[in-house]
């Protein structure tokens, strides 16, 4: 049976559309697309298994922008409900080279989203202050007050060793910190065998 509502509809109690497709749980506040049974404000429940990741097939969820525009982001955007604007959000962009994906933080709650925190372009490379990453990883902490630049490598094991690691198809150069050993930081190299 079909129905056409035309202007404002007040439903009370639970909605139910083709028994799993829509669920609405009035008295959780919950909503359910493919469960009857959601478990949080909205779950998506789906068989929709991607065997690759890399292809054309879509997984249980999609967010779709209707109006093209070469740079323009789509986001899921982050906030609490007594701030207007949002205080983080997670965008993709879409540019004629490719999509890039961007996480965005922020240092003033009232003037919502103030960085562009970390990018992924369309090549892999990562960016983390920057939104042009040269390299596969690149930091930048920017040029004002005491900013640091660096990557960090922590371990809590007693003894362990903290490493970052450079490789190409004949060498591997470790800068090592070696909680073991009375030469407690090194430099080596080590062929790749």
């Amino acid at each position: 049976t079909s129905a056409t509502i035309t202007g404002s509809a007040t439903i009370t109690g639970d909605l139910t559309v083709d028994t799993s497709t829509l669920k609405v749980d009035s008295s959780n506040n919950r909503v359910g697309i493919g469960t009857t049974s959601p478990v949080s404000a909205l779950e998506i429940a789906s068989d929709e298994d991607l065997t690759d990741f890399t292809s054309t097939t879509r997984g249980a969820l999609t967010i779709s922008n209707t109006d093209y525009n070469s740079g323009d982001y789509q986001s899921i955007d982050f906030r609490y409900n007594t701030s207007s604007g949002p205080n983080a959000r997670v965008a993709a962009k879409h540019t004629g080279s490719g999509s890039y994906l961007s996480f965005g933080t922020s240092n003033n709650y009232a003037t919502g989203v103030t960085n562009e925190a970390m990018v992924i372009d369309y090549l892999g490379k990562v960016g983390i202050g920057t939104i042009t990453p040269v390299d596969g990883l690149e930091v930048d902490a920017g040029g004002t007050g005491s900013a640091s630049a660096g990557v960090t490598a922590t371990t809590t094991v007693t003894d362990g060793n903290a490493h970052f690691r450079l490789k190409n198809d004949a060498h591997e150069w470790k800068l090592l910190l070696n909680g073991a050993q009375s030469d407690k930081f090194m430099i080596r190299d080590q062929t790749n065998t």
